[in-house]
């Protein structure tokens, strides 16, 4: 792989892990003080309980001064979160996209087809780069997870896209069971049962599959053994989606930081040595 410098990226996850910890406080805060108006509301505290103060003074608590600390150190985070991930693309004489052209394209640009997770202004513009004959656009999802009465917290998924100059490849979704432990299918988008495809080898289990039935023989001649082995032997949990020109690597709940971008960026380019093999076979790499 070429020499690429990961170290900023450091300072891209730290501010993020700082960020969903302010904002477990804050919901850990804002329950205890709906808990205790319930039980006051209700009479629910044991026994004879009562509270009395006096003061000669007067005292305020300085709610806006909180507020205006706390939205502070909020867009603080984001704005160091902002200097890693732009000090990453520089070192590396990488491309940050343009923001107009982010919201000209209503985030689609960073839209992966069948996987769950609403992009939010808190994710970074994508990088682009060359990894040896391929163009890449690295970028990270930021999202809620969570309903109504569920802990809602953001998440992020980091994700890097190929573009591959061939023939336009089938629409082929192997999603990773290694990391929906306790969780249900990452994929938002239903596929019809007649797309379901078990893979050949060892490995084959450990992957949900989804093609069109008209594409199954040429996804079982892309996705060989030897392809999920290489896949499976470095990150067993990401999942690879295929469609058209495109190859995207998602890591599901994987926070971008140096160790995790340098795992991704290894196990894609090794993918692709094999992959290529595949794709010269079925004479769809030009």
């Amino acid at each position: 792989m070429q020499q690429i410098n990961f170290t900023p990226l450091k300072m891209y996850v730290l501010p993020f892990k700082i960020f969903i910890w302010m904002k477990r406080i804050r919901m850990i805060i804002f329950r205890i003080i709906l808990l205790a108006f319930i039980f006051f509301y209700f009479g629910l505290f044991p026994g004879d309980f009562s509270y009395s103060y006096s003061s000669s003074g007067s005292v305020s608590f300085p709610i806006f001064e909180v507020l205006f600390i706390w939205f502070g150190a909020s867009y603080g985070m984001y704005f160091l979160m902002w200097l890693g991930w732009r000090k990453f693309a520089r070192v590396n004489g990488f491309i940050l996209e343009n923001i107009q052209s982010i919201f000209a394209s209503g985030l689609q640009i960073t839209a992966v087809p069948s996987f769950k997770g609403k992009r939010l202004a808190l994710s970074p513009p994508p990088i682009h780069g060359n990894m040896g004959q391929y163009g890449f656009m690295f970028f990270t999802r930021v999202y809620k997870e969570g309903g109504i009465l569920r802990w809602r917290e953001r998440k992020m998924d980091t994700v890097l896209r190929l573009r591959v100059e061939c023939e336009r490849m089938p629409h082929i979704v192997v999603n990773a069971r290694a990391n929906e432990k306790a969780r249900l299918s990452n994929l938002s988008t239903k596929f019809p049962d007649d797309w379901k495809l078990q893979f050949e080898g060892v490995h084959g289990a450990d992957y949900e599959v989804n093609v069109k039935p008209k594409d199954r023989t040429l996804a079982l001649q892309l996705f060989t053994p030897d392809v999920l082995d290489v896949l499976y032997r470095h990150m067993p949990t990401m999942d690879v989606e295929v469609q058209g020109y495109n190859i995207w690597f998602i890591q599901r709940y994987g926070m971008a930081d140096d160790k995790l971008t340098r795992e991704i960026f290894t196990a894609a380019e090794d993918f692709m040595l094999e992959f290529s093999k595949q794709l010269q076979s079925a004479r769809l790499l030009k």
